[in-house]
């Protein structure tokens, strides 16, 4: 039923109680027809209005994964403020050849590394390239003080291209005043 028959059947009933409350009014039916926009012509309602670039960028763009960027971040982060970059499981410090700092988050992990002469906790592995890629020095340094020790070997270039032993460098306790 629209505006116009509800207002007859009120006129036919001479119903004085007709609630017309939730219906527009003349003034404010014009107020909204006057703010709705209208057609522009030769554009449908789902018509393409970007540029071809702007389609173009926008086709190419997929659902974003900021996975790789995090981990670089936090690689970046441990780096910069002292604890160095992680050493994945299973991992060779053979491998190790660029300068930076590296760790091993615990035994889990140093068990589990082909190379190192400490395999039962945490340590920081610190790798210096003295005049190339060929001549390396790496110190592994675990995270005990009771060891009160630090490991080093170094790659010393030349034809047969391999690091050399481990060698344990224990210290003394000294006392101070």
């Amino acid at each position: 039923m629209n505006l116009h028959e509800i207002y007859l059947a009120a006129q036919l009933a001479k119903n004085d109680n007709v609630n017309l409350s939730d219906y527009y009014t003349k003034s404010q039916t014009d107020d909204l027809i006057s703010e709705k926009v209208d057609k522009a012509d030769g554009m449908g309602l789902s018509q393409n209005s970007f540029t071809n670039a702007e389609k173009s960028k926008l086709s190419g763009l997929e659902n974003y994964d900021d996975t790789e960027i995090k981990e670089q971040i936090d690689a970046i982060t441990d780096q910069i403020f002292g604890r160095g970059i992680n050493i994945s499981a299973n991992s060779d410090l053979n491998n190790y050849t660029n300068t930076g700092i590296y760790y091993s988050t615990g035994s889990s992990v140093s068990a589990t590394l082909a190379n190192t002469p400490y395999k039962t906790g945490e340590f920081k592995l610190e790798v210096c390239n003295i005049s190339s890629k060929l001549n390396v020095t790496q110190k592994l340094y675990p995270n005990s003080s009771a060891l009160g020790c630090f490991f080093m070997r170094a790659l010393p270039g030349g034809s047969d291209n391999s690091f050399g032993p481990w060698f344990k460098y224990q210290g003394e306790a000294v006392t101070t005043s």
